[in-house]
């Protein structure tokens, strides 16, 4: 649902700045408690629900505009699938998956630390839907994270505002609801759809899109993108030794190119032309470590150690 858009309202009204359009478009992400689990359809069945799996995947059918079989491919027999053969058929089908986020970055690391990277990084979370999962995306950093970039973009409007969903007595209740609770008329997280009605406008709350948190770093980044080119240059002329151990400069070239232009920027973040959108995660790893190349050029070399 889109609790970063009605964070960022709440926050436009008390500062006195309720102009922007983006909780009208939906902006936002599943922030929370309001994840409610992968694969629901499949869990319908394996649970003996029935009579809630013949009434909502039709209508989920009619809810997305697809025939009732490609429904019950998509949302009951896919995730049956034995793993290796489930991300070829999402990725076939433009689905990105949790493990792509590493692929971009590892695309503008120097590969001669590729290996090391990998040893440390964060373990990988919503990967399926056993309890254990869902309790570490909540536990670890995958929530979390979400959480506070939506406090930082309240605070960027002026007042700063926490994120009521993480209640801990909210979190609690929504984790132990059942799935027939979950889904109704063709659509996922009602408890939170239901709560935001005259709230949200229709279109936002009973949309089946969403437009994630890096909805504001593509605009911010476009327009950004001629001064981020300019960085990128200056680095490429005389990169430091600390950048050039760290990042390829011409990958990082290559995501950068991504960024849409300033003028293009809304339409192609909002754009269901192309749901996937990998431009997007390659784009912003682009930006996100070009950042932190600059902040390491800038830093004095160090010097000789002190006389003892």
């Amino acid at each position: 649902m889109a609790s970063t858009a009605i964070i960022a309202r709440i926050a436009r009204r008390v500062s006195g700045k309720d102009d922007a359009e983006g909780d009208d478009a939906g902006d936002g992400d599943d922030e929370g408690a309001s994840y409610n689990g992968a694969d629901l359809y499949a869990r319908l069945p394996r649970e003996g629900r029935l009579r809630t799996l013949l009434r909502e995947v039709p209508a989920r059918a009619r809810r997305d505009g697809i025939s009732l079989g490609r429904t019950i491919r998509g949302r009951l027999l896919v995730p049956f699938l034995p793993a290796r053969l489930r991300r070829l058929v999402l990725r076939r089908h433009g689905r990105l998956l949790l493990s792509d986020a590493w692929r971009a970055r590892a695309r503008v690391l120097n590969p001669a630390i590729l290996d090391a990277v990998s040893r440390r990084r964060m373990l990988q979370v919503l990967q399926d839907d056993t309890p254990a999962d869902r309790v570490r995306a909540f536990c670890d950093h995958h929530i979390p994270s979400r959480c506070t970039y939506s406090a930082i973009a309240a605070a960027r409007q002026g007042p700063a505002v926490s994120l009521p969903l993480l209640d801990r007595r909210v979190v609690d209740f929504a984790l132990s609801l059942p799935i027939s609770h979950v889904l109704a008329d063709g659509l996922s997280r009602q408890p939170f759809r239901i709560a935001m009605e005259g709230i949200l406008p229709d279109r936002v709350q009973l949309s089946r899109h969403k437009v994630g948190r890096s909805g504001d770093w593509i605009t911010r980044s476009a327009a950004a993108k001629p001064a981020l080119l300019a960085a990128l240059e200056q680095l490429r002329a005389k990169p430091p030794p600390a950048v050039s151990a760290l990042f390829d400069l011409d990958a990082i070239g290559e995501g950068l190119a991504l960024v849409p232009e300033p003028d293009e920027a809304l339409q192609r973040m909002r754009s269901r032309a192309d749901e996937a959108r990998p431009w997007r995660r390659q784009a912003l790893t682009a930006v996100t470590c070009l950042n932190v190349a600059c902040h390491l050029a800038q830093r004095p070399a160090p010097g000789p150690a002190p006389l003892r």
